[in-house]
């Protein structure tokens, strides 16, 4: 028996929206995913289908194996940090948005930091892949901590290129819950220690 016949995924006959998938897509999450999630939960809202992937199946694994493909070792050497490494996504409080905008944004600013890596280049850009390999290699710690409002994030993000780190914040296109240009999460990556220096004082999010 198929998947599809044991009700494991869309009938042949489901569409699914074109703007939810592509913004899905867009977040990183590859395609078959995607269309699993807005079968569940309706066809219609991208928080909702962000939140299923999440309560379903964590970060797919194809995730980082898709946002890998075309960036082998062998274009920086392979090299493996020696110190811990640690992601941090800080969530913007103020806007009291919904747990599925919450994990839309969070993904927005986790798979963007991820991407910024494999996209930069130079000695730099080596150091920071070397982050992530360690990171990748040691169960990829991340936390998600509660931000009081944007212009704290601006502070924390300064503060966090000020000591080296990848810094990414997360700007909403303004299509459901915020205002478009609300600051909504901001992801903080690299060596432990330094991302703890920052954020140490911040509460996680609940």
């Amino acid at each position: 028996m198929s998947a599809a016949q044991r009700g494991l995924y869309p009938t042949s006959d489901f569409v699914p929206k074109a703007e939810c998938l592509r913004e899905l897509t867009g977040m990183g999450f590859d395609q078959e995913t995607c269309i699993q999630a807005l079968f569940y939960t309706g066809n219609n809202n991208t928080d909702a289908a962000v939140s299923w992937v999440f309560d379903n199946q964590g970060m797919s694994p194809q995730v980082g194996g898709m946002l890998r493909a075309g960036n082998p070792a062998g274009d920086w050497g392979g090299i493996v940090a020696d110190g811990e490494c640690k992601m941090v996504i800080v969530v913007n409080s103020a806007l009291k948005m919904s747990p599925g905008k919450i994990a839309a944004q969070s993904a927005h600013a986790a798979i963007g930091a991820y991407r910024m890596i494999w996209e930069s280049d130079g000695s730099a850009g080596n150091e920071q892949k070397s982050w992530l390999r360690k990171w990748e290699m040691d169960g990829e710690t991340t936390i998600v901590l509660s931000g009081d409002d944007a212009p704290h994030l601006e502070s924390l993000e300064q503060r966090a290129k000020d000591r080296g780190l990848v810094v990414l914040i997360v700007s909403d296109a303004g299509r459901t819950e915020v205002a478009s240009g609300a600051k909504t999460a901001l992801c903080i990556f690299g060596e432990k220690d330094k991302v703890d220096s920052i954020t140490r004082s911040l509460q996680v999010f609940r």
